[in-house]
């Protein structure tokens, strides 16, 4: 069973269309596997106009037409933001989606592996080149609880962003799809 995990883990992607049955198992052969095997890739997170604000590299999961799977581990000191506490090496796989407006990262704690929340960024649709994700934020989040509760961050940030009436209109209804697929657990969506 466990070799059947493992192949799966890394034979599946873009070439077959394959998708890996789910973030646990890869968990499932991490902790079989001595070394990690899979393809880095830079995440770079984007301000409107550009900039980079942040950039780090995770393990490749998954890569299909529509979206990639990046496998992360918080690498900053520990940081309570309220609603959810983040840790060094606390897990979190990431969903980038090249025709969405949105990102979701599952997150979990390094200990246990028990599901903290997903975290969903607004964002304009990814950008995917060779071992590059970039991801333009558009301010506005989404913080959704293990028991489905959600909670709206940053809207002052995300209200005085200088968007033209389509991109706002798509950034509100990228929030909307989100609170719902998080009110049914349908998240992260395929």
């Amino acid at each position: 069973m466990a070799a059947a995990r493992i192949h799966r883990t890394l034979c599946a992607g873009s070439r077959d269309g394959a998708e890996i049955d789910s973030a646990r198992d890869t968990w499932d052969a991490r902790a079989i596997m001595e070394e990690d095997l899979r393809p880095l890739v830079t995440v770079h997170k984007l301000d409107l106009t550009g900039r980079e604000v942040i950039a780090y590299q995770g393990r490749l999961v998954e890569r299909s037409i529509r979206r990639v799977v990046v496998d992360a581990r918080w690498q900053h000191a520990a940081h309570d933001y309220g609603y959810a506490r983040f840790e060094p090496g606390d897990h979190f796989i990431e969903y980038y989606y090249c025709d969405r407006w949105y990102t979701v990262f599952e997150i979990r704690a390094a200990a246990g592996k028990v599901l903290k929340g997903w975290y969903c960024n607004i964002t304009y649709p990814a950008r995917v080149e060779n071992h590059d994700i970039r991801s333009v934020d558009l301010a506005l989040d989404l913080w959704v609880y293990p028991d489905r509760r959600t909670l709206v961050l940053d809207e002052a940030e995300f209200a005085a962003l200088p968007l033209d009436p389509a991109q706002r209109r798509a950034a509100i209804s990228a929030l909307a799809e989100l609170q719902t697929l998080a009110a049914a657990g349908a998240l992260p969506p395929a």
